[in-house]
């Protein structure tokens, strides 16, 4: 993936979703803050509230596919897929979700890019 994905300090986090700094937004922070680095990949966290804020599901899968097909080529990579599985579970870790990407990358049939299957 050639892109960079913007990343949130906990303090633009906060601002980004307009609340104040508390128990909720410090373990919402720590728990998609995964790597070390003191930041949140904006993705994991869009994913996540389309998860809750979305009634209709075409519309969801819609928007978090929009979200993770940052080439806008019609298909999520691997570390796309992971990224999106692990926002919609709630993971902590990319770990936990890498039996679910094998799952559905295994029912893909092309090999260097697959079709989203969200």
């Amino acid at each position: 993936m050639d892109h960079k994905v913007p990343a949130l300090t906990y303090k633009h986090m906060c601002d980004f979703l307009r609340c104040n700094s508390s128990e909720l937004t410090t373990f919402v922070f720590t728990l998609f803050e995964t790597k070390g680095n003191n930041t949140v990949d904006i993705r994991k966290i869009l994913i996540a509230l389309s998860s809750i804020l979305f009634t209709s599901y075409p519309d969801l899968l819609n928007f978090q596919f929009e979200v993770l097909d940052q080439e806008h080529t019609g298909y999520l990579s691997d570390e796309e897929l992971v990224v999106a599985l692990q926002a919609n579970n709630f993971a902590s870790s990319p770990v936990q979700v890498y039996p679910k990407a094998k799952i559905i990358l295994s029912y893909s049939q092309n090999v260097s890019q697959r079709k989203a299957f969200v």
